[in-house]
């Protein structure tokens, strides 16, 4: 019997026929083709930093990005009900701060945050973990003196975290982690970063404290960012020094498919600061504290566009989507509602109508 080596007859390469050949090489033709249609038009939803500072600028009048400090927030949020945490004291003098025993006993013993009316990207927070005797106990379990708080209070006060403008220092509530978020967080204060555009939330995402990031939520400190559907309001995506990662790098715990809870509510709170606060376009920082539940941190009238990494998604779709709905004619709806459409859009994958 004729061996036949090294021969394939009429079968092509992988050992086809030729014309299953022919239609491998269409379909992986059209693989790449919509992969690369895909690519282009994720990439044209990215929302990059020109046309950032045009919805900016468009939305965020520049009287009240001027006007609109941390103390000027906080006032207008509490008029409208919206949750905060407890302001203590606010030192705009550094004679006011020298004269201690007028305001150190308004200083919890369980503890307090001092931060700059005018800081940025989280810079210039000390916080305070609790008071015993006449030492403050910080935040790594060092001892500080009176001094060291007038002194700090005096820095912020200078400028140093403001970019030398003169600001004031506010010393505010230390708010604790929720056992709800227990799980996803061993150590600090993870907060939930909604963008809300309008009265509509249209992006999330939670950063998670890490031991690189010595427990602060600063993405940029080494802080995971995980992405959060509006409509189910789980993680869907998470990544780390711009890195993918599937766990939490210090408990092992799985990250995507995460639900956090109370999410229609934070939704509905992020919606509201937002509106009070007078600015069109806001990045709301909210968390889950164990004393207040759902509560605003803050009001960023600049929020950065890392948003959009965490959600492997752009924002350029969702900001037409909602502009179109005022062009058409809007309405006059709740935040309940407005929340209820865009999770409704946000399960159509932010279609836009025309």
């Amino acid at each position: 019997m004729t061996k036949n080596h090294g021969k394939r007859g009429r079968k092509g390469g992988r050992g086809f026929s030729p014309l299953l050949e022919d239609r491998f090489r269409i379909v992986k033709s059209e693989v790449k083709r919509r992969s690369r249609e895909e690519g282009i038009r994720e990439r044209a939803e990215v929302l990059r930093v020109e046309e950032w500072k045009k919805y900016i600028e468009k939305y965020n009048p520049p009287l009240l990005m001027e006007a609109l400090d941390k103390v000027e927030e906080k006032r207008r949020l509490k008029s409208a009900g919206v949750v905060v945490p407890e302001t203590y004291l606010v030192l705009s003098d550094p004679a006011e701060v020298e004269r201690a025993e007028g305001w150190r006993h308004l200083l919890p013993k369980r503890g307090f945050v001092v931060k700059p009316s005018r800081g940025h990207a989280g810079s210039g927070v000390l916080l305070v973990r609790r008071i015993v005797g006449r030492r403050f106990i910080g935040e790594a379990g060092d001892y500080l003196d009176i001094e060291d708080i007038k002194n700090y209070a005096k820095e912020i006060i200078s400028g140093k975290y403001s970019r030398g403008r003169p600001d004031q220092a506010i010393f505010e509530e230390l708010l604790r982690l929720s056992a709800e978020l227990r799980e996803l967080a061993t150590i600090g204060l993870p907060d939930i970063r909604v963008i809300s555009f309008r009265g509509f939330p249209v992006m999330a995402m939670i950063r998670l404290p890490t031991a690189l990031s010595r427990g602060r939520a600063n993405v940029h400190k080494g802080a995971i960012a995980a992405g959060i559907s509006i409509s189910r309001g789980l993680i869907v995506g998470a990544v780390l020094k711009r890195e993918r990662i599937e766990r939490h790098p210090d408990t092992g715990v799985t990250l995507v498919g995460r639900r956090i809870p109370h999410w229609k509510g934070i939704l509905q709170m992020a919606v509201r600061a937002q509106e009070a606060s007078g600015l069109g376009y806001a990045g709301v920082d909210v968390t889950l504290s164990r004393q207040k539940g759902v509560v605003v941190i803050e009001v960023n009238r600049r929020p950065g566009l890392e948003i959009q990494n965490a959600n492997f998604a752009g924002l350029k779709r969702r900001l037409k989507v909602v502009e179109s709905w005022y062009e058409e004619g809007g309405g006059e709806l709740t935040p309940e509602e407005r929340v209820n459409m865009a999770r409704e859009w946000d399960k159509e994958r932010w279609r836009l109508t025309k």
